[in-house]
């Protein structure tokens, strides 16, 4: 499983960077390359959202019903509220950075997504 996790790991993180330098390529033309930095922000903040969920789901996997669900509950409500913190505090900077984080997120939630639906299918 470890394995498998890691491989999966690598694929999503290659084609995050592959499309955060199409995202910096594409800042650059527009002259706006405050932006990548924000962007790669909001694919970290998904990374960490998947990694709090992978987590809390290998450890559920040992407990009984009751504990696993409430084990699941306190993974979800600190994913919102680290989503909370990280979108308040990008609109607060101005609505091109809040843009470009979710941007940023969007991007590496949807990779994420993808390669996990390419890896259940083998």
């Amino acid at each position: 499983m470890r394995e498998l996790l890691s491989t999966y790991s690598r694929r999503v993180l290659k084609s995050f960077g592959l499309g955060a330098l199409l995202a910096a390529v594409s800042f650059g033309a527009a002259g706006q390359w405050h932006l990548i930095g924000a962007f790669v922000i909001g694919g970290i903040t998904a990374a960490v959202c998947g990694g709090i969920l992978a987590e809390r789901l290998w450890r559920s996997s040992q407990m009984g019903a009751a504990r696993a669900k409430r084990h699941m509950w306190v993974g979800f409500v600190l994913r919102l509220l680290m989503l909370l913190a990280v979108f308040t505090t990008a609109i607060r900077v101005s609505m091109p950075v809040f843009i470009a984080v979710v941007s940023g997120f969007g991007l590496f939630y949807q990779l994420a997504l993808i390669h996990l639906a390419l890896v259940c299918r083998r």
